[in-house]
Parts: C-alpha cells; structure tokens; sequence
C-alpha cells in the first residue's frame, strides 16, 4: 500500500513516506519526488516536496518547509515556518528562520541569516556574514550589502516599507534615523571624542553606500 501525504501545496495527497534520520529516528514527510541524502537531517514537522533535494549535513525542522525545484546543502539549516521553494538555493552554513521565505532563483550562503519575516527572492543573493531579518525585502538582482568596519559587522538591506535599512553592530536604524541620530548614537557608544569623528566618517560613508541600494516592489507572490 502506498503512503501518501498532503503536503498543502495544491497538488493533494501525493506519495511520500517520513524520512529515517542517519542517528534512526523518524523525521518528516519527504515526497517520493524530493531527495533527501547524505548525512542530511528532517525532523520534526518539516517538508520536503516537489523535486526539492536536501543534502550534505543540512538540517530541516520544525515546520520548514522546502519544496519546489529548490535546493539546501552543505551545512545549512531550514528551520522554524521558514520556506525555500522555486529554485532556491540555500548552502554553505546559511540559516533560514522564522517565518521567512527564499524562493524564485535567490541563493543565500556562507554564513549569511534570513529570519523574521524576510522575504528574498528573483536573482537576489545573501551571502558572507550578512543577516537579514524582521520584514525586510531582498529582490530582483539585489545583493544585500554587508562588510565590517572598526571592530563591527553592518548589513544594509531595503525593507517591504522601501526604507533602507543599516544594521552596525547592536544598532538598527533606518537611514533617515542614522542621519537624525547620528552624533547621539555614536556618543552612546564611543567615549573618546577623537574615535568620534572617525566613526561619524565611517558612518556618514556607510550610509551613502546603503542609499544606493536600488527601490523595489514588495510582492509575495509563491512559485511553486
């Protein structure tokens, strides 16, 4: 007899068993279609449909899902109600939480975040140390910016709202709040009045990088 599962995706009921972890225990529903191989791991409530393939030392759990044409590997982790569907990548010891969603043709890798409610999708790329998350946009053929300077990661990135946002260290502000804040952010954080004026430089120069970071339309529409 044929199991089946439904795995909401409008297709019905399809065939597909739980998957058998490498340490033995039970894990979630995988489509007789997807892959799930190497030392890859599916536990909890989570899906894998479609042609999807989950492989290397991925993990899926929770409630995430990975369906479509879509792709996990290496060392990445898929978890929470996140998504990664249409022919999205997600590799190297990339994180995909929350309730976000990666779909179209978007890769995120290296050592890169989406959380929260984020949405990356189109051609976009997340990459490097990059953390993108609460209800920010990455579409089109977006890179999110991100590097380091004195002694702090920063991520810009543009949210569903349009508002570009810069992440320094502990700070998240948009950049019409950095420009407002500025002398008062640093003076929170920096003592000496000399390391001021070097991290309002630095500063005034990350927010104009941000700037460039093109508009776009915020859309939710899934690719299967």
């Amino acid at each position: 007899m044929t199991t089946t599962h439904d795995f909401c995706d409008g297709n019905g009921p399809v065939p597909a068993h739980r998957h058998k972890n490498p340490d033995g225990t039970e894990g979630g529903w995988v489509a007789d279609t997807a892959l799930v191989s190497g030392n890859a791991l599916v536990y909890d409530n989570a899906r894998v449909s479609g042609n999807a393939r989950v492989s290397g030392k991925a993990l899926v759990c929770g409630d995430a899902q990975v369906c479509g044409n879509a792709q996990v590997y290496g060392n990445a982790q898929v978890y929470g109600n996140a998504q990664v569907y249409g022919n999205a990548r997600a590799s190297g010891n990339a994180r995909v939480c929350g309730d976000a969603r990666v779909y179209g043709n978007a890769q995120v890798y290296g050592n890169a975040l989406v959380s929260g409610n984020a949405l990356v999708y189109d051609n976009a790329r997340v990459h490097g140390d990059a953390q993108v998350y609460g209800n920010a946009l990455v579409c089109g053929n977006a890179l999110v910016l991100w590097g380091y300077s004195l002694r702090f990661d920063w991520t810009a990135y543009r949210e569903k709202s349009g508002a570009v946002v810069l992440q320094y260290g502990c700070e998240r502000r948009t950049l019409a709040e950095w420009k407002r804040n500025l002398t008062t952010i640093i003076a929170r954080h920096v003592a000496d009045k000399a390391e001021r004026k070097q991290y309002a430089a630095m500063l005034k120069t990350l927010i104009v990088l941000a700037a460039t970071i093109p508009s776009v339309k915020a859309t939710r529409g899934r690719e299967g």
